[in-house]
């Protein structure tokens, strides 16, 4: 009788005296920007990646009795890009080794960002009664950056694909909801920063600047 009672106790007060542990996932809006791109090989202008949306998960930890966050975070999203341009064929077989003849070429970009990334954020309204939080803070991490290049002109096409592990950090901010004790909803901020690289596509050295990217994100978590 006693071990019936004190299981169903411990469950209950569990997330007060040991912190709690919370799942989330849901959907971010990315805006990617990046200062060079492989149409600079041919002879054009910078080929800016696309807004688009794409998934998160998370794991977490929160400390008892304070606003202290520990989390796990996931992202991923299709920063594509596409453009049009005109070149010759030796610019074409200089950027990839083969001639594609003189005319208008299309050149895209088909590129998948996985980022990992593990978070520390403080809730400033932890220690008040009330369903609201708002928080800030950073993390650090790793993205893995796949570039799938299609360049394709008068007299046919090429395709080659390079994917690279950059360093990244990120600051975050947001703001959650608890309708009930184990359910929270979040509208996040999010500013990523992954470290410049080098890609080498169709045998050429392909220099990323700059690329990081901003996104707003709206997650549901369970808590235990």
């Amino acid at each position: 009788m006693k071990k019936s009672l004190l299981l169903p106790l411990l469950f209950a007060t569990g997330s007060t005296a040991f912190g709690q542990l919370y799942f989330g996932a849901g959907v971010g809006y990315f805006f990617p920007e990046a200062d060079t791109s492989f149409t600079q090989a041919l002879g054009g202008p910078n080929m800016d990646p696309e807004d688009g949306v794409g998934g998160i998960v998370n794991v977490g930890y929160k400390i008892p009795s304070n606003g202290w966050h520990f989390e796990f975070e996931f992202q991923y999203f299709e920063p594509d890009s596409n453009a049009s341009m005109q070149a010759s064929g030796a610019q074409s077989a200089a950027a990839t080794g083969t001639n594609l003849g003189t005319g208008t070429y299309n050149i895209k970009n088909n590129s998948d960002n996985y980022t990992y990334a593990v978070n520390v954020y403080y809730d400033v309204l932890d220690s008040m009664e009330t369903n609201w939080g708002i928080y800030f803070g950073g993390g650090l991490g790793t993205t893995n950056l796949n570039q799938h290049v299609t360049v394709r002109g008068p007299n046919g096409s090429v395709s080659d694909s390079n994917d690279k592990w950059l360093f990244t950090y990120q600051f975050l901010g947001g703001i959650s909801y608890r309708p009930v004790e184990n359910i929270r909803f979040d509208l996040a901020y999010r500013y990523t920063v992954p470290e410049d690289s080098n890609f080498t596509l169709f045998d050429q050295n392909v220099k990323v600047d700059s690329y990081e990217f901003q996104s707003i994100e709206f997650s549901a978590s369970v808590l235990f």
